[in-house]
């Protein structure tokens, strides 16, 4: 009798360790144009933010003929029931701190969370955003009118 031996074939040793480096070695590359990706959506968050209030201070100058001083009837400033009824004026929307600065006409919205901080100003009239912090590039030249507290001060 002749007995058929099965032979399982599995993988070797060094075959999970090239896959394992190739693996690492993507990720290593990948890693850095994520971070870069999540920075510029805080940054385009925190310019949305501006432009909510600005556009709210503007609506209010026109009809009022003054800038609120706090968000005391600014009403909600995004989809988020969190931002509903902010009072004084800063509010806390997650990681983003916004001051508003009535005796500049101008307000600042601050980043801070996982070693990446930021700040925003810009000024209810004027065109063009202060910038102080590591990811202000992403901005480019043409938007940057100064550091955030050359703007609101």
């Amino acid at each position: 009798m002749h007995f058929k031996r099965s032979r399982i074939r599995g993988f070797t040793l060094m075959e999970i360790m090239i896959i394992t480096l190739i693996i690492a070695v993507l990720s290593a590359l990948a890693y850095p144009l994520y971070r870069k990706s999540v920075n510029r959506a805080r940054m385009v968050e925190a310019v949305s933010l501006i432009q909510i209030i600005r556009d709210k201070q503007t609506h209010n100058f026109s009809v009022n003929k003054v800038y609120l001083q706090s968000f005391d009837g600014m009403g909600q400033l995004t989809t988020s029931k969190i931002s509903a009824g902010f009072t004084g004026t800063t509010a806390v929307l997650g990681a983003y701190t916004i001051k508003l600065n009535p005796a500049a006409n101008c307000l600042t919205v601050r980043y801070f969370r996982n070693n990446v901080e930021f700040t925003l100003a810009a000024g209810y009239e004027k065109p063009g955003l202060g910038c102080s912090g590591d990811i202000c590039g992403f901005l480019g030249e043409n938007n940057l009118i100064g550091t955030a507290q050359e703007v609101c001060n």
